[in-house]
């Protein structure tokens, strides 16, 4: 027998096995339906539990809005120099004076 024809009965005896225990279709989708309940019984009641303590916790009215905070290091963000970093320098400038050197 060539080899390929070995495979192919191979897989052929596993396909058979494989058909012969799994279950059938509807029994499978039947289970999920099943299930579905249990997951919307759990999840509406936590989503309204969250909505109501959300509509019930108000920020104190002196709380800085969240858009004016600054933390506490963001002055080691400054660096020396960092303004040149953030220009763009003029190349060919017919007025820059080079000092010479007299020897």
């Amino acid at each position: 027998m060539n080899s390929q024809d070995d495979l192919k009965t191979r897989f052929s005896k596993v396909r058979n096995q494989d058909q012969a225990t799994a279950p059938l279709f509807g029994q499978v989708l039947g289970r999920r339906r099943r299930a579905a309940p249990l997951w919307i019984a759990v999840t509406v009641p936590t989503l309204l539990v969250a909505l109501a303590f959300s509509l019930h916790l108000k920020p104190p009215a002196d709380t800085p809005p969240l858009l004016d905070w600054s933390s506490p290091t963001a002055f080691l963000l400054e660096t020396p120099g960092g303004q040149l970093l953030r220009e763009l320098p003029k190349v060919g400038n017919p007025n820059l004076e080079i000092p010479r050197s007299s020897k």
